[in-house]
């Protein structure tokens, strides 16, 4: 009778992590199984899309929200199941670190085009140099030709002869354009709680509200809010109150106006 060897490992597809070393998708996915919840009734207490909440249990980088937004509804996905959210995150940003890092292609690529960059710019410093340098040496010698006509007694005959133009009329003043319309977004905190701002599609800054405090806000487009208790804050958009953006604790995301 043969004997028989250890059992092989399972195989499965190439790529995938096994159970010791998943990420912060299959975690989630495995805490709400336990908790018995459909990707239907996380969408309805956190407001958050199903194909979004999807994309972030299959960890699809492509399918995911942008870096500035995916913290707060990873944090929402927590609160829902019942996982702690600082363990997710720690591990969507190693996941983010391994799948973002650059090749040693694209270093070796960089390196080489850090020279040319810095001999393009002596270029161009060397240009505009010997332009103002030029302008300078002509500016001098217009202004010494002028002088030198001016002092001979034939040029201030010459230009005795006609009669000089009297005051020029100022031109009209005309009023300023008007600048671009500014809105002006004011939170007060009725209770703690946080919100992620930005302004005009810009770079997003989070704000920790405390009770009483009161943060004034200005966007020439508008906002992108990401409130962390929609129900501890009061919105006024431009002097006019918003209604209330949500319940207390809620995670709620808005775009004003």
């Amino acid at each position: 009778m043969s004997k028989s060897g250890p059992n092989p490992p399972p195989s499965g597809p190439p790529g995938r992590r096994t159970e010791e070393s998943f990420c912060f998708g299959a975690r989630l996915r495995t805490a709400r199984l336990e908790r018995g919840l459909s990707l239907e009734e996380i969408a309805a207490e956190t407001r958050i899309r199903p194909d979004t909440l999807r994309a972030i249990e299959e960890e699809d980088f492509g399918r995911l929200p942008p870096d500035p937004f995916l913290p707060g509804f990873l944090r929402a996905f927590c609160q829902a199941v019942g996982v702690e959210a600082e363990d997710i995150l720690g591990r969507y940003r190693r996941c983010r670190g391994i799948s973002g890092a650059a090749t040693p292609q694209a270093a070796c690529a960089e390196e080489k085009r850090a020279p040319r960059r810095l001999r393009f710019f002596l270029f161009a410093l060397l240009c505009f140099a010997l332009l103002v340098g030029g302008s300078l040496a002509a500016y001098r010698l217009v202004v010494a030709e002028g002088r030198s006509l001016s002092s001979s007694p034939q040029a201030r005959a010459e230009l005795s002869a006609f009669p000089l133009p009297g005051p020029a009329s100022p031109p009209p003043v005309l009023p300023p354009a008007p600048g671009p319309r500014r809105h002006e977004l004011s939170l007060t905190a009725l209770e703690d709680g946080w919100v992620k701002v930005s302004t005009d599609q810009g770079t997003p800054r989070e704000y920790l509200l405390r009770a009483g405090m009161q943060l004034t806000l200005e966007a020439d487009t508008g906002f992108n809010l990401l409130l962390g208790n929609a129900g501890g804050v009061r919105l006024a958009l431009d002097g006019k109150p918003l209604p209330p953006a949500g319940r207390r604790g809620q995670i709620v995301n808005l775009h004003l106006p």
